[in-house]
């Protein structure tokens, strides 16, 4: 409940900024509080969340039978991407593990270092995980393990990062409501419920440039 209140409180301050389509960038957050938000705002404006998509893409690949899902506590404990995957195509075997100390080795800067390859070695060398065809990253934190990952899976196996996967989801439901800008560059404005030096420093990684953080208390 906690996650779905402060999940609607964010939503309504970014629709007062004029926000015209909504993306739950977190896996923990599209588990627990996708469906309240959908409720509340989906007659206002387009909601989209990370699970689904990925969902979408996993299910309807026929060379996949052996799928790993990583992610948080929360997200893991939900089942969501078990249930859903199962619904969508029940042929497909899923695995998940909760992989709750990567979240914190990225926002700590320790991601591409031995420590980071021992923890992720740790995490995947299991009987479950041993003929899997992808692996669906749960977090959107893991990207930047990516080659952690590559390092200690090798090349056979799809690493599955949602970010390119919901950017095309985006594009796809903007383009529908012709709502898509033909403009390239706008302005960008960043603002967060809590500030870090570690969270702006990988906000500039994930940006790929300079980046202003905005801190909002949204909570009170």
């Amino acid at each position: 409940k906690a996650i779905e209140r402060y999940c609607l409180k964010i939503t309504d301050y970014l629709i007062s900024k004029g926000c015209k389509l909504g993306v739950i960038a977190c896996n923990t957050a599209s588990a627990y509080a996708y469906d309240a938000i959908k409720t509340k705002y989906g007659n206002s404006i387009d909601i989209v969340n990370v699970i689904d998509p990925m969902v979408e893409l996993v299910s309807s690949n026929s060379s996949y039978q052996n799928v790993a899902v990583i992610g948080t506590k929360g997200t893991i404990s939900s089942n969501i991407y078990q249930n859903k995957i199962a619904d969508s195509n029940s042929s497909i075997v899923v695995a998940s593990k909760s992989t709750a100390l990567l979240a914190p080795l990225v926002e700590e800067n320790f991601s591409n270092t031995n420590i980071s390859k021992l923890v992720i070695e740790k995490y995947l060398k299991q009987s479950d995980f041993m003929n899997i065809e992808a692996l669906v990253l749960g977090c959107t934190h893991y990207p930047l393990l990516t080659d952690d990952f590559r390092a200690v899976l090798g090349h056979d196996i799809d690493i599955l990062d949602s970010s390119k996967i919901v950017a095309s989801k985006v594009e796809q439901v903007l383009r529908s409501k012709n709502l898509l800008s033909i403009h390239k560059h706008g302005n960008h404005e960043f603002f967060i419920s809590d500030y870090t030096d570690a969270f702006e420093h990988n906000a500039k990684i994930f940006f790929g440039k300079e980046v202003h953080l905005e801190k909002k208390d949204l909570w009170v």
